[in-house]
């Protein structure tokens, strides 16, 4: 066993260096928003994407204001299949930046997943008149178009924000 003065005199030569793993779900009181989001990146690029969303879901918490937070934890919560959760990480998204085009794609499909395809509708318009040259927003357009009848609505309103651009 190594003596308590052996330890820190080792220690003290790497400047104190330490390493703390935490929860995903617990950030730390000195964390930075971004590089808390690209710590839960890289556990969403490592296949531990319930992980991610956790951290996702904590970055929101502590960070409100954040769109990016708010877009991750969407993204998260739309791939494990959980659109009403990240129908409001969008709608949120949404909110804090009106003008990005990408939030309101997203906030499109998750409408489309949560069975408002008119809501949807509007949503992937708002993007494409945001983004008329994106080719990933003309392609959602089109897709989506294709996947609801002109009149699709089946009764669900699902309560979109207003777009900047009318």
């Amino acid at each position: 066993m190594l003596g308590l003065s052996t330890f820190e005199r080792t220690w003290m030569r790497a400047d104190r260096w330490a390493l703390v793993i935490a929860s995903p779900d617990e950030v730390p009181v000195t964390a930075e928003l971004n590089v808390f989001l690209k710590t839960a990146l890289d556990l969403e690029r490592t296949d531990h994407l319930v992980d991610a969303r956790r951290a996702y879901a904590a970055a929101a918490t502590r960070w409100p204001q954040s769109a990016p937070a708010q877009l991750a934890l969407g993204n998260a919560a739309y791939q494990l299949d959980a659109p009403r959760e990240a129908l409001a990480a969008f709608s949120r998204a949404v909110s804090l930046q009106p003008a990005n085009a990408f939030a309101w794609n997203n906030l499109a499909w998750s409408l489309h997943a949560s069975g408002c395809p008119d809501d949807a509708r509007q949503a992937v318009e708002c993007a494409a008149r945001l983004q008329p040259d994106n080719a990933e927003i003309n392609r959602s357009l089109v897709e989506l178009a294709e996947s609801m009848p002109p009149s699709a609505s089946d009764g669900a309103h699902c309560s979109v924000a207003r777009c900047p651009i009318q």
